[in-house]
């Protein structure tokens, strides 16, 4: 049943996607491209609206100055509204952090355009999914980034199982992205920011920078967006990971023995 919802809700999300922006192009081609694009900026603008909300407990959203102003220029729409639930909708309908955009940016923007020059070609969810099987993440609680973040696909594989096996270890998590493509680096960021909103979960941290690595790394002005979860979130992970790994301690030792869940409530 919700494998036909999710079915249903794709058919209308592109259909009413493609219609936005219908009567400023000339081809079929250009409005698809202009309708993804208006979608995708007005998105990050909800994305980060949403996220603000977690400030009242103690969350912390940053975002560069320019993307402010931007944001001042985009005005309230019904159809994009209702395109944005919709996308809501199909991100509930899925897997928490299933990439479902990868594939439609680049079929919209890069395909028969060989990557206009950037080489960007953007690695299928299946072969993300894949190549995150085989890396050892079950038990993360570190540090991960992308130098060529793309959409996020296989940062959001890596979300998707950690959310499944070790969901404790997404509050202490820090997820640095960097991207030389603007609108790739808000498509990753709408990502893993609906995400979060969607299934009511958090991560520790979500750096966004938008640089050329080679050249621009650790140039001031080149992170776009930033989110920090709220400090209780983070305590309450590593506290869950003190329990967790007191635990596998005790059961290697012991043969099994699990210790109560308040074992560390003083820690």
């Amino acid at each position: 049943m919700k494998k036909d919802k999710s079915k249903e809700l794709l058919v209308k999300f592109k259909n009413d996607l493609f219609k936005v922006g219908y009567k400023s192009c000339r081809t079929e081609q250009k409005n698809n491209e202009t309708s993804y694009t208006t979608f995708i900026e007005y998105s990050f603008k909800k994305a980060i609206e949403y996220l603000n909300l977690y400030s009242v407990i103690g969350g912390d959203v940053f975002v560069q100055d320019a993307e402010v102003e931007t944001h001042k220029g985009i005005q309230s729409n019904a159809e994009l509204d209702d395109l944005f639930s919709t996308y809501c909708q199909l991100v509930g309908c899925h897997r928490p952090f299933t990439d479902l955009f990868s594939m439609l940016h680049e079929e919209l923007l890069l395909s028969g355009k060989r990557g206009e020059g950037l080489g960007r070609f953007y690695s299928p969810p299946s072969f993300a999914d894949g190549i995150v099987e085989l890396m050892p993440i079950k038990n993360s609680y570190k540090t991960v980034g992308d130098i060529c973040s793309g959409t996020g696909s296989l940062k959001l594989a890596g979300l998707k199982r950690l959310a499944t096996e070790n969901p404790d270890a997404l509050g202490c998590l820090s997820i640095v992205l960097t991207d030389i493509d603007e609108l790739a680096c808000k498509v990753a960021f709408i990502q893993i920011a609906v995400n979060m909103i969607v299934n009511r979960t958090q991560i520790g941290s979500v750096k966004m920078f938008r640089c050329n690595l080679i050249t621009e790394w650790r140039t001031a002005g080149t992170l776009m967006v930033r989110y920090k979860a709220p400090d209780s979130v983070i305590r309450r992970a590593l506290k869950a990971r003190r329990v967790k790994t007191f635990n596998e301690v005790i059961a290697r030792v012991k043969g099994g023995y699990q210790a109560p869940t308040n074992a560390l409530a003083t820690c």
